[in-house]
C-alpha cells in the first residue's frame, strides 16, 4: 500500500530532502521513511532534535507573551513582508540560539499551496540554523534576515517542488496537517469608518503609515474553519499593544 497524500511526517520528509538534494521523493521512498518514523523508538530519537528546532504550525497569540514577546519583537513589523500571504512565519529563539521555534501563524482559510509554502521556508530556516550550528557559528544567526532569506528561497524554488510532487503522484490539494490555531490579521486605520476616503496616493500613503495591525485569535471560535475550533475564545491585539 502506497500513501499519496499529505499529512505532517510525509511533508516534513519531502521538504526536508528537498532543501538537502533538491528533489521530491518518490511515494515508496517517503512511505518507508514514514513507517521508521512510527516505530516505538521514534519519541526517544526525536525528543533532542525536537527541543532544539521545532516547527509550530498555527502558532497562537499566546507564543508573544513573556520572553518570546522580547524576543520576537513586535509582530507587525512583519505584516508589510508577508502582504498577501495567508500565513506570518517569525522565529522565537533563546539566547545564543541554542533552541529555534519556527511560529506559523495562519489565516483559517489556508490553502494548501501557502500551507506547502510556509513550511518550505520553515524548512529552509531549518537547514541554515543546522548548518550553523554544527560549524559553530550560531552567533551569526539573525532571526530576522534568516526568515527573509528563507521566504525568498522557498518562493524561488516553489514551482519545483510541485512539479515534483506531480510528477512523483503526490496528491497536493490537501496537506494532512491542522494547525493549533488560527489568526485573522489584517490592518486597519486609526480613524476607519469616518466616512472619509483616501483621494490621492499621498492620502493612502498616509493611511498606510498610520495603520495598525490587529489579530483575531480564532483558536476556539465556533464560527472558524479549522477543525481545531471547540469553544468561543476570541482575543484581538493591536500593533501598539505587541
Amino acid at each position: 500500500l502506497r500513501l499519496n497524500t499529505l499529512n505532517r511526517y510525509r511533508t516534513e520528509i519531502i521538504l526536508d530532502n528537498f532543501v538537502q538534494h533538491g528533489s521530491v521523493l518518490p511515494l515508496q521512498d517517503v512511505n518507508r521513511r514514514e513507517g521508521a518514523l512510527a516505530t516505538l523508538v521514534k519519541p526517544f530519537l526525536n525528543a533532542e532534535e525536537e527541543r532544539e528546532f521545532k516547527t509550530v504550525f498555527g502558532a497562537s497569540l499566546k507564543a508573544l507573551q513573556g520572553q518570546d514577546r522580547q524576543r520576537i519583537g513586535r509582530l507587525g513589523e512583519y505584516l508589510s513582508f508577508y502582504e498577501g500571504e495567508e500565513y506570518i512565519l517569525v522565529l522565537s529563539a533563546s539566547r545564543k540560539m541554542k533552541s529555534v521555534r519556527t511560529l506559523v501563524f495562519v489565516n483559517p482559510e489556508i490553502s494548501a499551496r501557502s500551507t506547502l509554502l510556509a513550511l518550505l521556508q520553515a524548512a529552509y530556516i531549518k537547514k541554515r540554523w543546522r548548518s550553523l550550528k554544527s560549524k559553530g557559528g550560531l552567533d551569526s544567526f539573525d532571526a530576522m534576515l534568516e526568515t527573509k532569506a528563507a521566504y525568498t528561497l522557498a518562493k524561488a524554488n516553489f514551482s519545483k517542488v510541485t512539479e515534483g510532487l506531480r510528477r512523483e503522484g503526490w496528491v497536493s490539494k490537501h496537506v494532512l496537517w491542522i494547525p493549533n490555531s488560527v489568526l485573522q490579521f489584517h490592518k486597519v486605520s486609526p480613524d476607519q469608518g469616518d466616512g472619509e476616503e483616501s483621494e490621492t496616493l499621498e492620502d493612502q500613503a498616509n493611511w498606510k503609515m498610520r495603520a495598525k495591525l490587529t489579530l483575531t485569535d480564532l483558536a476556539k471560535d465556533p464560527n472558524c474553519n479549522s477543525a481545531v475550533c471547540e469553544a468561543p475564545k476570541i482575543m484581538e491585539v493591536s500593533e501598539d499593544k505587541m
